[in-house]
């Protein structure tokens, strides 16, 4: 398994869904993985689907948990927190919320969590709390407004099979987004579990079994 940090995160600039794309294909051509199956969570689930646009080969399948793409996936509110001189702000607003008042930064999303794995995210989100980081988190929400629309058109050239994973108590990407993306991929399945958008931290084994599902129906 190799999880690289997005670009953003890992002290470059942030890249939209095509640079993404771009860097990941160079690592798995350098760590020598000829096809994988790409996992996506939210924002990442646009890049995994733009891995599968524009490198193909490398792409044995997709497992899209709480996955933007489809143009249900992004609001008004969206592009309000995407508008120069505001998104940064949004972001570092959104940061404090987590390491202050975990539980209601948690609630929002649609997810429950014990108070351990609130702590993690206070952890998590107070390590976000950096000029670079916000600047990435800015950007990415700037991408998804002026970049998503073109990933919803091409949905229907993704030839990977693609397993769409969706809590029903999704606040972030909700259900109808997920269907919408699992109807319009044309190797789309849609699967609706307990949970709500943070389903990596609130239901880990639903996670795995998703992925272990993509492993044995990817095309190797």
């Amino acid at each position: 398994m190799l999880a690289p940090d997005r670009p953003g995160y890992d002290g470059r600039p942030a890249l939209d869904f095509a640079g993404n794309a771009r860097r990941l294909s160079a690592v798995l051509s350098n760590t020598g993985v000829e096809r994988a199956v790409i996992v996506g969570h939210s924002w990442g689930g646009g890049v995994a689907l733009q891995m599968a646009l524009d490198h193909p080969e490398q792409v044995a399948g997709l497992c899209l948990l709480g996955s933007i793409g489809s143009r249900l996936s992004w609001t008004n509110r969206d592009r309000l927190l995407a508008w120069p001189g505001l998104s940064h702000a949004a972001a570092a607003a959104i940061c404090c919320t987590a390491v202050m008042v975990p539980q209601l930064f948690v609630a929002a999303t649609g997810s429950r969590l014990p108070h351990a794995k609130l702590q993690d995210v206070r952890r998590q989100s107070r390590s976000l709390l950096r000029r670079g980081t916000l600047n990435a988190i800015a950007a990415e929400q700037r991408f998804l407004v002026e970049r998503g629309e073109e990933l919803a058109r091409r949905l229907g050239e993704v030839a990977a099979p693609a397993l769409v994973v969706t809590g029903h108590k999704d606040r972030t990407v909700p259900p109808a987004a997920a269907a919408d993306l699992a109807m319009t991929l044309p190797r789309g399945v849609l699967v609706s579990v307990s949970g709500g958008h943070l389903l990596p931290q609130e239901a880990p084994g639903l996670v795995a079994d998703a992925v272990q599902r993509c492993v044995a129906d990817a095309e190797w």
